[in-house]
């Protein structure tokens, strides 16, 4: 039986002048979160894919750690969000799957 797994990169642009990508293995019904501090008015662009689309759920995050864009059950997106607040925005994935998404 072949080992379902996909890779889920995740492309980050803060303004045009920052950029990173992360790859990360996410086990069964586990959330990753990554923060960053950004400046009011300041531009985060989230691009991510799953290595065979497999689905997992995406929600960017306020200062307060209020919900601000969700998009559940998708292997791919992309989102850009502008700060209203100087703070720490968070943005997480969450495998609901039975089997790990790398």
């Amino acid at each position: 039986m072949l080992r379902q797994a996909a890779t889920l990169i995740v492309a980050l642009a803060v303004l045009v002048s920052y950029a990173a990508a992360y790859t990360t293995i996410m086990p069964p019904n586990t959330q990753e979160c990554y923060f960053e501090r950004l400046k009011q008015s300041q531009h985060l662009t989230i691009t991510f894919e799953t290595a065979g689309k497999l689905p997992v759920d995406f929600q960017i995050n306020d200062i307060h750690r209020n919900p601000i864009y969700t998009m559940p059950h998708t292997g791919e997106g992309t989102y850009t969000h502008i700060a209203k607040a100087d703070g720490r925005h968070s943005y997480c994935f969450k495998n609901n799957a039975p089997h790990d998404i790398v």
